[in-house]
């Protein structure tokens, strides 16, 4: 478990990078901010993906999902349609 980020006392220390993610911090303007060309990373899960991978990886799941479900539909539509004659007399 990550322990939340504990930045330096800015009258000491005005820039400070994260060991965990590599972000860089800088206090600028009263607050402290990612520098914005600091690198991005993403804490793992546990399972060596990192969350946004498993994240990723759920959703194209849910599409391929959700592709199937509407494959099915139009199949169900398409056999109404067929089978579904008016007779008139």
């Amino acid at each position: 478990m990550n322990m939340p980020l504990q930045l330096p006392d800015p009258s000491v220390q005005t820039e400070y990078t994260n060991p965990e993610t590599g972000e860089v911090w800088i206090y600028q303007n009263g607050v402290w901010q990612i520098k914005p060309d600091s690198p991005v990373t993403f804490s793992s899960s546990g399972t060596g993906q990192t969350t946004l991978e498993a994240q990723i990886d759920s959703l194209r799941l849910e599409i391929n999902s959700l592709q199937n479900d509407i494959i099915g539909l139009k199949a169900e539509l398409l056999s109404a349609s067929v089978n579904n004659f008016l007779i008139l007399e």
